[in-house]
């Protein structure tokens, strides 16, 4: 079994678990796919994919991306599904280690929140120039630390005037 090509098991592996996922997951999962992974790992046979492989891998990816390690997960996942289905024994995955720091983590420190200062003024230069709806949109964000999906999936039901609350049940892709 040990034959097969990596990018026939990720074909079977897509398959399987697309069915769980949601239509925007599984785009991106595949533009990481053919992107960041095929270009490595798909045109070797699966017995010929080392632990030292991978390994030169994870170290490659944490030098490209600074959020590389859910793109090592879905290559990892991959030669899991390989495992589980019998096409290899182990995966050679196992025992690889993710570097501490990367240059991205080394280099830079951004910030990743505003602060109330920061907020308040973007929330008064946008009132000052755009449109009220705009507005109301981004000053809800801001406020409620709501996701852009959920916010947009909002309907009137799920305003509660009563205990000034807001029902986040649902989000659009």
């Amino acid at each position: 079994m040990s034959h097969y090509f990596y990018k026939d098991i990720f074909i079977e592996f897509e398959e399987e678990y697309s069915k769980h996922l949601k239509p925007s997951t599984i785009y991106r999962k595949s533009v990481d796919y053919k992107k960041w992974i095929l270009p490595t790992f798909g045109e070797k046979r699966l017995k010929e994919i080392t632990k030292k492989d991978c390994q030169k891998y994870i170290d490659f990816m944490s030098s490209q991306l600074k959020s590389y390690k859910p793109i090592v997960i879905q290559a990892r996942n991959v030669l899991d599904y390989a495992v589980r289905n019998d096409y290899i024994e182990s995966s050679p995955f196992n025992n690889t280690v993710y570097p501490k720091t990367t240059i991205f983590e080394e280099d830079e420190k951004l910030e990743k929140f505003w602060d109330k200062e920061k907020s308040l003024y973007f929330l008064e230069r946008l009132k000052a120039t755009d449109t009220l709806k705009r507005y109301a949109l981004f000053r809800t964000l801001l406020l409620t630390r709501m996701r852009k999906g959920e916010l947009l999936a909002l309907q009137e039901n799920d305003m509660h005037d009563d205990t000034q609350s807001i029902s986040i049940t649902k989000t659009l892709l």
